[in-house]
């Protein structure tokens, strides 16, 4: 039988920073575990691969060995998958392993004897490798947003592991990595000049190209209007695209604009215009500009959002003349800039203005001297960085006898108007007399007449 292949997908909440990582099935025993280091919030999703979209394996087994978590897969005895200090970094009670299942829910694997021992935060250093299986209640999928409180076997009595949830959502805040996947999108110069020169025109097509940045797949599609026509084309898995136009729209479209638009799939809608002038004499009479990307993807991360100042950067090309002004509007604000003798130019622009721009979007015009007004456009893609907000769960007594009850206190990082006992996940047991307001919220947790193990989630 084929060995199976499995993935990792590391969900920090943060869809910048996160990240898929293959393992392939019984790579430890060949001596080539793959390895990563633990981060406190975040869900390490296991992805089974050809068994569905997303799906993971319906079992797997886990062991603790020191601080560190081995995961085995089917028909293994020694370790493919490995989080480092899993046990230092971890908010005690928290189960950062889960998968999808078939009806796209994510839950945590959860062992299948009943013994609280065979829970991931529970296992024993140097204990054997506890089989378990996707289930239990319902989680999120994004990394950083779970909070938990995790109570040790109920026997005689109810022993309280303790608070969990540093890294917690709370509040109602969105903490889906959505927000932050945004697409970008650039069209290049029509030419390199962006000058149609006449013995240029006599091509009977030319290849338009451009990159899509942010977030998008393969095979998302490109439309491009032309002269009231409308083309299309599939984005490469890189990012790039080209689309080949008739030189007669190039030539007839009155604008001599190009616009361009994408919907990036699980992103957001981008577009792009691209003016071009189409010259009537081998000298230049027309002037021409152009703006390049902000970055190579033109989409600013939270890291390059760091600087104070970042430099918009073009080119004027056709008729004009040194020391020229190139006026750039970004946030409703103009900033200049004057071109130099080759027709470069650099705009100092605040990146808070860039940031609080709401349509993203770098317009600039120029008038050549002794040629014509031009102006460019360019849209960028911008992340937005999310902070999630923080909740923690904890109780008035760490331990209970049977029959006994314990009040439960939520304490929220922001204040929150919408947290209600909705929110709450609790197994092994009921909360009731759920009351509070601002950042603090109180229930009473009454454990289950048997239970073996209980746990109240956020």
């Amino acid at each position: 039988m084929a060995n199976k292949t499995f993935k990792i997908n590391v969900n920090t909440g943060k869809a910048e920073n996160n990240k898929t990582l293959e393992v392939p099935q019984h790579s430890g025993a060949a001596g080539k575990a793959v390895r990563i280091k633990a981060q406190a919030g975040v869900k390490y999703q296991i992805e089974e691969v050809g068994k569905g979209k997303g799906a993971a394996p319906d079992y797997i087994k886990a062991k603790r060995v020191g601080k560190d978590l081995h995961i085995l897969f089917e028909d293994e005895t020694q370790a493919s998958f490995i989080i480092e200090d899993y046990y230092e970094v971890m908010p005690e009670g928290y189960n950062a392993v889960i998968g999808q299942a078939e009806n796209g829910s994510f839950y945590e694997y959860i062992p299948e004897d009943p013994d609280a021992r065979g829970l991931i935060p529970q296992l024993q250093d140097g204990a054997q490798a506890v089989n378990v299986a996707l289930g239990g209640s319902e989680v999120s999928g994004a990394g950083a947003a779970l909070a938990v409180l995790a109570f040790n076997p109920l026997f005689a009595a109810l022993g309280l592991a303790g608070a969990a949830g540093a890294a917690a959502a709370a509040g109602g805040e969105d903490t889906d990595p959505a927000p932050t996947a945004k697409t970008s999108l650039t069209l290049d110069p029509v030419t390199p000049d962006n000058i149609l020169t006449p013995g240029e025109q006599t091509a009977a097509t030319y290849t338009l190209r451009g990159k899509v940045g942010g977030k998008f797949a393969a095979g998302d599609t490109v439309t491009i209007l032309l002269n009231g026509k409308t083309f299309a084309t599939a984005v490469a898995a890189d990012g790039s695209f080209s689309v080949t136009v008739p030189m007669a729209d190039l030539k007839d479209d009155r604008d001599t604009k190009i616009e361009v638009s994408i919907t990036g799939t699980d992103g957001s809608l981008a577009t792009a215009t691209q003016t071009y002038v189409v010259e009537t004499s081998e000298t230049p009479t027309k002037t021409a500009l152009t703006l390049e990307p902000l970055t190579p993807d033109n989409f600013l991360s939270v890291a390059e959002q760091d600087a104070s100042i970042y430099k918009v950067v073009g080119k004027v090309t056709g008729k004009f003349a040194a020391g020229d002004v190139v006026t750039v509007q970004v946030n409703g604000k103009s900033f200049t800039g004057l071109v130099s003798a080759d027709g470069s130019f650099n705009v100092d622009v605040p990146m808070a203005d860039l940031k609080d721009d709401r349509d993203t979007r770098i317009e600039a015009t120029v008038t050549g001297t002794g040629g014509t007004t031009a102006s460019a456009v360019q849209d960028y893609g911008l992340a937005a960085e999310i902070t999630p907000p923080t909740i923690v769960i904890s109780a008035a007594k760490n331990t209970l006898a049977n029959g006994e009850a314990t009040t439960v206190t939520f304490t929220l990082s922001e204040p929150s108007s919408d947290f209600t006992l909705s929110d709450v996940a609790v197994t092994g047991g009921t909360l009731s007399n759920f009351q509070g307001s601002g950042t603090t919220y109180t229930a009473i947790f009454t454990p289950a007449a048997g239970a073996t193990v209980a746990s109240v989630r956020v």
